[in-house]
């Protein structure tokens, strides 16, 4: 059965071919292009190589939604063309058989010699995917011709805060590097959230991916750092809050959720956002604050600037293992 990689782009459920999918990563800042189709955002240097990235929402002629720093890039190779594809959220990797497979309806009776971007839909979880035909999506003509003023470049990070513009360059400056370049030796990515009002970082080769907290069933009988379980694309995923092993504030909300893996343990972690990945050179890391309790001092092995703040950078495995978060009590 062929794998698809299935991608959300402003609620919408869409599935490629997963043998098609090259890397996936966060948007950068796009340049812009003289010339190129109306759905070609931008392009950016990938450690040395311009790749031309195209906007769905554009493709499919629909108004162009603003990005978000939570956005990503979908690298898709089709034969010798490469190309980016901005998504808003990346959900899985799932084996669907052809019979499950369902053509997309028609909706005009007549002759019909539009070449179509979905090459059918498929069912998953109680949710309808819709299967995008690669070769249609990147080599066929636009689907209708447009004014002059149409076609003229348009900038989607203009009108986003300085702030957010800062993050969106500094990750293309990052991926613009090569493998062979002084800054990008021995850099590590890190995830920077928000936990009530501190911010952490936790490597990345410990988080698996990230996603929005949705309903979760309480579990009775259970510690309070326990939150309950969470269905996660048929998986049971049980919730496991650090609030209380780091001494913080209870009472803010948790919108969003980290899954993270230590050794045999896959557990989510309720947060306040996702703010960021960012990569941090070992020269970069900086003694933890004076100010931090002893707690916080046990799990967090140093430090890492953001935009003027402090991240500290938390030691997930030892918290999970050490820090009175067991998930496997009796009840």
């Amino acid at each position: 059965m062929p794998d698809h990689l299935l991608f959300s782009l402003n609620s919408v459920r869409y599935g490629v071919d997963a043998n098609a999918v090259r890397e996936i990563f966060w948007l950068p800042e796009l340049s812009l292009i003289e010339e190129a189709p109306a759905y070609i955002a931008g392009v950016i240097n990938l450690r040395g190589q311009i790749l031309p990235v195209m906007s769905l929402d554009e493709r499919f002629q629909h108004q162009q939604k603003p990005v978000q720093l939570s956005s990503r890039i979908i690298v898709l190779q089709a034969d010798d063309i490469k190309m980016g594809m901005i998504v808003s959220d990346v959900h899985d990797v799932v084996s669907i058989a052809s019979a499950d497979i369902e053509p997309l309806p028609r909706f005009n009776r007549h002759a019909d010699t539009t070449r179509h971007f979905i090459a059918g839909e498929a069912k998953i979880n109680d949710s309808i995917w819709m299967l995008l035909d690669l070769a249609n999506l990147i080599d066929a003509p636009e689907l209708t011709h447009k004014s002059h003023e149409d076609l003229l470049c348009t900038d989607l990070f203009s009108q986003l805060p300085a702030a957010d513009r800062a993050i969106f360059k500094k990750r293309a400056k990052q991926l613009a590097q090569t493998d062979n370049s002084n800054t990008a030796t021995h850099q590590e990515a890190f995830a920077v959230i928000q936990l009530s009002k501190e911010l952490y970082a936790i490597a990345m080769s410990e988080v698996r991916e990230f996603c929005h907290l949705r309903q979760y069933t309480p579990i009775p009988c259970c510690p309070n750092h326990i939150v309950g379980n969470m269905n996660l694309r048929g998986d049971i995923l049980t919730l496991v809050d650090l609030r209380p092993a780091l001494t913080l504030n209870l009472d803010d909300d948790l919108a969003e959720v980290m899954i993270v893996e230590s050794d045999d343990l896959r557990v989510g972690v309720p947060v306040t956002k996702v703010l960021d990945v960012i990569y941090i050179t070992r020269g970069d890391h900086l003694a933890l604050p004076a100010y931090m309790d002893k707690v916080n001092q046990d799990y967090c092995t140093s430090a890492i600037p953001y935009h003027g703040h402090i991240a500290s950078i938390l030691d997930i495995k030892t918290l999970l293992a050490k820090g009175g978060l067991d998930v496997n009590e009796d009840v």
